[in-house]
């Protein structure tokens, strides 16, 4: 990202107070300029009477207050658009991965979302405080250069001719940092991939020692390295540049002292001592120009990476996307689904699995109990059914309608669905839960002692629960949740043997009779007697 491109992303954000924060840098220049101006005269004027110069003091004063407003309020404004402008950045890219359609986002690496949204955004708030000090160091090293002139032609020749081959070498110093920046951000893509892999098989991790040991070496000790000596590589040559950029800061005062003098044969040393006192005082601002190049490019990484993301997601952007999520869907009343010949594929799919579901329907009200070994198709099946995947051939007739007619969020609308990859959040999103019947549930789900972290907090409790636990607090928010149809893979599976009689003989049953309409995946033969129909699934088909 250059420069430019940095000062546009950041005065879109500001709006109107654009104007408002170049005139504060301008004068903040300016000030900069007369707290210069004003030690020269209170060295003059002491050198002279020997006394305090009180000129010199007030306007040092006056410019110096002006210089604290001044670049207080810019670096404020300038910083606070910064952050309105990650904060919108973030947003608008989790709202544009909300509303991909799902085969699509688990083909997004994890990895890279965590570093795009994860990564740390200082470097941008930081090049966005460094603009203003930069503009106003600007100003003033222009009118110091100007005023130079008036003493020594050849001297602002020769440090303006210096300025431009700084300039190109930090141009190109920048241009390679870029590149680095870009392999280190893969490598922190991959090493976050192996934290995944950490966190999300840890119980498998825990159960072998041997995995666990290879996969930490292998895996979470090479990412590491790898990011390391990355990060190493960049930071050497990030410090050669600084040490190159702080040593020719040297090379005006050199120029001045030894190579003036011979070409400018008539220049007085006062006025050499006067060139080289403005040089020592326009060191400071020059560094602060230099420091803005510099964060200007960390700032360019961390914006790559969002700005790759974002991208992707275009690129991968399906019919959804513009569909206002605000709005509350339009649910479809049925009395039936029925689908008489339906086919999924997994995209890029290596052994070729395909799901085939013929003569399958649901009535409104009925319980259907769906069995079939692993790998049969029953989950995907479950997605399918559902809307979160979109068949490959066929489709699903509501009372008649094609569902592919009508909008998808309309048609999820009708489900609730406990996917054997479930997440449980922190609270009720999406529905009012009614106090009452929220502690009919939680008693009759047996979690009165988990709920008291929600009564005292308003937080549901994600963390330390058993299994099971967790399969009964994702089945209470489906259950509140109040919609029509309620699909519940393998929820059993990790009830204790009290508690799964209890679910299959009690809970089940009061909920059909209570109207709802429901599709259980389940494995538990000696329960399907609750059932209206069992369906099997065999080899990616539905036999029954």
């Amino acid at each position: 990202m250059s420069v430019v491109d940095f000062v546009n992303f950041l005065t879109l954000q500001m709006g109107e107070k654009k104007k408002w924060v170049i005139i504060a840098s301008v004068v903040n220049g300016l000030c900069m300029t007369i707290l210069m101006y004003s030690l020269q005269i209170g060295l003059k004027e002491t050198a002279v009477g020997g006394a305090v110069s009180i000129r010199g003091l007030a306007l040092f004063i006056c410019a110096l207050v002006a210089f604290y407003v001044t670049q207080l309020y810019a670096i404020r404004t300038a910083s606070g658009a910064a952050y309105s402008a990650i904060e919108g950045m973030e947003l608008g890219l989790i709202d544009k991965l909300r509303r991909i359609d799902y085969p699509t986002f688990k083909s997004i690496s994890p990895a890279d979302i965590y570093a795009a949204l994860g990564g740390d955004k200082n470097s941008v708030i930081s090049a966005s405080r460094s603009i203003v000090t930069a503009f106003s160091s600007a100003i003033s090293i222009v009118i110091a250069v100007l005023y130079m002139a008036t003493i020594s032609v050849t001297a602002v020749v020769l440090i303006l001719l210096e300025c431009v081959l700084i300039i190109f070498l930090n141009k190109a110093n920048s241009n390679t940092l870029a590149k680095r920046f870009e392999a280190d951000s893969r490598l922190v893509s991959s090493y976050m991939g192996s934290l995944e892999d950490l966190i999300q098989g840890f119980a498998e991790l825990k159960m072998n020692n041997q995995k666990s040991e290879e996969f930490y070496q292998k895996k979470v000790q090479s990412t590491s390295k790898n990011k390391t000596e990355g990060f190493k590589a960049t930071e050497i040559y990030w410090v050669q540049m600084l040490v190159i950029s702080q040593s020719a800061l040297f090379l005006p005062l050199g120029l001045i002292v030894f190579i003036v003098p011979a070409m400018s044969a008539g220049v007085q040393v006062q006025s050499l001592v006067e060139i080289l006192a403005i040089t020592l005082i326009l060191i400071g601002p020059a560094g602060f120009v230099a420091g803005f190049v510099n964060a200007v490019d960390l700032a360019g990484n961390t914006l790559m990476k969002m700005r790759n993301i974002d991208k992707q997601l275009d690129e991968t952007a399906s019919g959804e996307a513009g569909e206002d999520l605000s709005a509350l869907p339009e649910t479809p009343d049925f009395l039936k689904l029925k689908i008489d010949h339906l086919g999924y594929t997994y995209p890029g799919s290596s052994d070729g699995f395909t799901l085939t579901v013929r003569d399958f329907r649901l009535n409104k009200g009925e319980l259907i109990i769906i069995k079939g070994g692993n790998g049969s198709g029953k989950s995907t099946f479950m997605r399918l059914f559902a809307g979160l995947l979109l068949p490959s051939a066929g489709d699903i007739m509501v009372d008649g309608v094609s569902a592919s007619s009508m909008k998808k969020s309309d048609y999820r609308s009708m489900f609730s669905i406990i996917l054997s990859d479930f997440h449980l959040f922190d609270s009720f999103y999406g529905f009012e839960a009614d106090a009452k019947e929220l502690d009919y549930w939680v008693r009759k789900l047996d979690l009165q002692e988990q709920f008291k972290q929600y009564n005292s907090q308003n937080r549901l409790p994600t963390t330390a629960l058993s299994s099971g636990q967790r399969k009964r607090m994702a089945l209470l928010s489906a259950i509140l949740e109040k919609k029509k149809i309620l699909l519940l893979d393998e929820v059993a599976a990790d009830f204790d043997p009290e508690f799964r009689t209890r679910y299959y003989r009690e809970i089940i049953p009061e909920l059909k009779a209570a109207g709802r309409t429901m599709l259980l995946v389940s494995h538990d033969d000696r329960y399907f007697d609750i059932a209206d129909r069992v369906v099997e699934f065999r080899e990616g088909s539905n036999i029954t």
